[in-house]
C-alpha cells in the first residue's frame, strides 16, 4: 500500500498521497520493525531524487505545496511509529528495547545474534532462488521484463518512471535483502507485487501472445491436476498404508 502510494504521488503527480504513504509506512514498521519501511525507502528515494532533479522549473507555491505534504506524510510516520517506539522503552525497560532494537533488529541485519535462527551467511542467491519458485509461474515473464527494459534502455537511451520504480522496487529491494545476514523466505513477499506488475507489459505485447497464452495452460492444467489430486487424496486415505 505504501509502494503503491508512493508511485501515485510520484508518477501519477498527486502528491498528496504522500500522507498516506507515511501512514502505511507506519504500518509496515508496526508490523516488521525497521526493515518494513527500509523496504519501502529504496523505490521511494530513487523517485525522490528524480523528483529533485525537476524541481526547479516549479512555481515557488508549488513547492511549498509539494514539499508540504512531503513534511506531512513524514511527521504522520514519525507520530505513529515514534509513539510505539517511545511508549516501548519506557514502558518496557531497558533490556527489552536493547532485545528487540539490538538483538532482533541491528542483530538479524548484521548477522551477530545467531541465536535467533535464520542466519545464512555465504548464500549470496538466497532470495534470487526463492523469488524464481515463489513467482514460478510468472519467472520467464519477469526475465522477458528486464530483458525488453535493458535492451529499451540501450536503444533510447531513457527509461520511464514506471519502469524504474519496478527496477528500484523490485531488483532494488531483492539486493538490498541480499546483502542482509538473515535470510528468510518470507521477507520477499512484500515484493511480489511488484514482480507481478512487471509481467503485465510483457502480457500486452503482441509479439509474445501466442507464447504466453500455451504457458498459461499449462500451469492452468497443472494447477487443476494438483488441486484435484489435494483434494482427493483425504477420500483414498485410509486405504493407503
Amino acid at each position: 500500500a505504501a509502494a503503491w502510494s508512493i508511485a501515485q504521488a510520484y508518477i501519477a503527480h498527486k502528491i498528496w498521497f504522500c500522507i498516506p504513504a507515511g501512514l502505511f509506512s507506519a504500518g509496515a514498521f508496526l508490523s516488521k520493525g525497521p526493515i518494513g519501511p527500509l523496504l519501502i525507502a529504496i523505490p521511494w528515494f530513487i523517485l525522490f531524487v528524480q523528483w529533485l532533479m525537476r524541481l526547479n522549473g516549479n512555481h515557488a507555491i508549488k513547492k511549498v505545496k509539494i514539499i508540504g505534504f512531503h513534511m506531512a506524510g513524514l511527521l504522520v510516520f514519525i507520530l505513529l511509529s515514534g509513539s510505539w517506539v517511545i511508549y516501548l522503552k519506557t514502558t518496557g525497560g531497558t533490556d527489552l528495547w536493547n532485545h528487540w532494537f539490538w538483538d532482533n533488529q541491528v542483530g538479524r541485519l548484521l548477522g551477530t545474534a545467531t541465536e535467533l535462527g535464520h542466519i545464512r551467511r555465504g548464500q549470496p542467491f538466497y532470495y534470487l532462488i526463492q523469488m524464481a519458485v515463489d513467482t514460478s509461474p510468472w519467472f520467464p515473464l519477469i526475465i522477458v521484463w528486464l530483458s525488453m527494459t535493458v535492451t529499451g534502455l540501450f536503444k533510447r537511451r531513457s527509461i520511464s518512471q514506471s519502469d524504474i520504480f519496478l527496477l528500484s522496487w523490485g531488483m532494488g529491494t531483492l539486493l538490498l535483502l541480499s546483502l542482509s545476514a538473515t535470510k528468510r523466505g518470507i521477507y520477499i513477499a512484500p515484493l511480489l507485487p511488484a514482480f507481478a506488475i512487471m509481467c503485465i507489459p510483457v502480457m500486452n505485447t503482441a509479439i509474445y501472445n501466442k507464447w504466453i497464452r500455451g504457458y498459461a495452460y499449462l500451469w492452468i492444467g497443472l494447477c487443476v491436476c494438483l488441486l484435484a489430486f489435494f483434494t482427493l487424496v483425504p477420500f483414498v486415505a485410509s486405504y493407503l498404508p
